[in-house]
Formats: structure tokens, C-alpha cells, sequence
């Protein structure tokens, strides 16, 4: 069964558009709230919705740009020094290393309190490529209630469309993989869940399950890409992929958050390439990522697609 979740973008822009702040978002789920990335201007966004650190139980990090990446050193030594708490972090295994050692380590490290690894500041789970984990989070924890401003799209009964209509219920087993609980080398403590929801004994209360793809960013850079319920796909920073949404799309995925570049960008999905997309993809596709769309654009010229808004729920259900 599906469950039902929200998800507003902090920012659609990207690293050098500041107005519309960085393309992260926030997921929120029976009253627990999520970051799919953390860039440096993702804690100002929550800040303009009178949210903190408090309110967030964990965040995902899709790849190691500072737009997507750039808050942590602050949500780390927040945690560390001022609430007392270690955020749950949930990273790809090919970043684990990689984001210590590469982006975190100058900034965080202390010797003299014996905070030398990223373990000392957040709760890691570290996920393989296509295994199902869970957003969790521990009892007691998160916030419910309405946050910013509400779309109209928050009543929708099936997506968060205006009008309605939207992604169907849809499954997909075969990425669905048990995973146990098994403690890597670094000492950080892997808690994906079976896709029943399932878990070992240091997991928490089991929210929402999602699982990673590696997709095609900046050559040599690794970067990935979300399917969340099993129906959700979120691109993060990717280039066009046909092949890729239309193998997700026979596979059961309904709806897409897809990253556009309205300029010609080699590492981003431009805006004729996705219109390039099959018709039944393009008209359950939503664009980030795009900074400031062009003046005089309007839903007719968009080839089906929808533009997000910065701060505005939609709700999937």
C-alpha cells in the first residue's frame, strides 16, 4: 500500500541563482520532516518557514556539489554543540568516505574532543545501489502541521496536481531487496529494512521506503537519483535519460521530479531534451532545478510538464 507523503521544494534553482535558492527539498511523512540534500542555503529556506534543526529527523545526500551538500558542517556542528543530538544521515556507500575526507574534514574535525569521522557527528546508514531502505525516525520525534504555504494541490487525492490528477498506485518489486543489519569497517551501522517494513533491533519507527540510482551528472563525479514508494522518481542533478524514465516507467514509477536547464548545460537535463520524453512521462514530470524560467513561459509551451514553486507542498497519496 502506499503511503502518503508531501514534499516541497526548499529552492529550484541552482548553485549561482540566488534568489530562488538551492534545488533540496523537504519530505515530510506522518508528521516527520526529511531533506533530500542539504546545500548552503538549505537551513535559510527552512529558516523563512519557521523551521530549524530540531525539525528535521534526517537528511539523504544525492552527490557532493556544495548546492547539495553545503549545509552539513553546519547541521553537524549544530547538532554537536548547541542540541545536543546526532541527525540521521543517509548516504550512498560510494560517499561515505568521499564526503569526510574530500568536504568535511577541515571544517569538523577535533582532535582534542575526539571528533574525527563523520560517525561523531550524524547517525549514518550507508545504502548500496537499488537496496530499499526506510526513512525512520525515533518515537516522539518530528513535528505534524501545516508549514509555509499550502498548494492547492494538498487536497489532491491521488497527486499533487492542482486539479487532481496525478501518479496511481504502483509497486516495484524488483528493486524491493531485503537488506540485514551489518556494521562496515568505519563502525557506521547499515539499518535498511526489508520491503515490508521490517528491520532489526536499532531501528526506528519506519516511515517511507526509497531506494538509489547512479545517473549521469558531471563525468567522473558520482551522483544519483531517488525512487521513493516505490512510484516517485526525484533526478536530483542529472542529464536526460529516455532510456532510464522510460524503463522506470514501465516498471511502475508514475511520477517524476526532473532537474531543467532552460540554458544549454552539458551536466543538466535541458528543457528540449525532456521534451523529448514519451507524452505519458512528460505530463507526470515536474521541473526543478530550472533557477528563473523564461519570461512569458506558460504551461503551453512547457510540452505537458509543470513547474515547481519554491516553498509549495504538493501532496501524494
Amino acid at each position: 500500500m502506499n503511503r502518503e507523503f508531501r514534499i516541497m521544494m526548499l529552492g529550484v534553482g541552482n548553485g549561482f541563482v540566488k534568489s530562488t535558492y538551492h534545488n533540496n527539498a523537504l519530505l515530510e511523512v506522518e508528521g516527520h520532516r526529511f531533506l533530500i540534500d542539504c546545500g548552503a542555503l538549505a537551513w535559510h529556506s527552512l529558516h523563512e518557514l519557521g523551521l530549524g534543526f530540531e525539525d528535521i529527523d534526517g537528511i539523504f545526500i544525492t552527490h557532493l556539489h556544495y548546492d547539495h551538500c553545503g549545509g552539513l558542517d553546519e547541521a553537524a556542528l549544530y547538532g554537536a554543540y548547541a542540541a545536543g543530538r546526532k541527525m540521521k544521515l543517509w548516504l550512498p556507500a560510494p560517499l561515505q568516505h568521499m564526503l569526510w575526507e574530500q568536504h568535511l574534514r577541515g571544517t569538523l574535525e577535533n582532535t582534542a574532543e575526539g571528533k574525527t569521522s563523520l560517525a561523531d557527528y550524524f547517525d549514518i546508514q550507508t545504502v548500496e545501489e537499488e537496496e530499499t531502505f526506510w526513512l525512520t525516525a525515533s518515537s516522539g520525534a518530528g513535528v505534524a502541521g501545516v508549514v509555509g504555504e499550502v498548494s492547492d494541490g494538498s487536497s489532491a487525492s491521488s497527486a499533487g496536481d492542482a486539479d487532481g490528477t496525478g501518479g496511481a498506485s504502483a509497486t516495484n518489486a524488483t528493486n524491493a531487496t531485503n537488506a540485514t543489519n551489518a556494521t562496515n569497517g568505519a563502525g557506521v551501522v547499515n539499518r535498511a529494512g526489508g520491503d515490508d517494513g521490517s528491520f532489526g533491533a536499532v531501528a526506528d519507527h519506519p516511515l517511507l521506503p526509497m531506494y538509489w540510482i547512479q545517473t549521469h551528472h558531471v563525468p567522473s563525479k558520482f551522483s544519483c537519483s531517488l525512487v521513493i514508494d516505490n512510484r516517485f522518481f526525484y533526478s536530483a542533478d542529472m542529464v536526460a535519460d529516455a532510456d532510464l524514465v522510460s524503463r522506470l516507467h514501465e516498471e511502475g514509477i508514475t511520477d517524476y521530479y526532473h532537474d531543467c536547464s532552460f540554458d544549454s548545460s552539458p551536466v543538466h537535463a535541458s528543457f528540449v531534451a525532456l521534451c523529448q520524453y514519451p507524452e505519458a512521462i512528460r505530463q507526470h514530470t515536474y521541473l526543478m532545478h530550472y533557477g528563473k524560467a523564461p519570461a512569458g513561459l506558460g504551461e503551453e509551451a512547457l510540452c505537458g510538464m509543470r513547474l515547481l514553486k519554491q516553498h509549495e507542498w504538493r501532496v501524494w497519496s
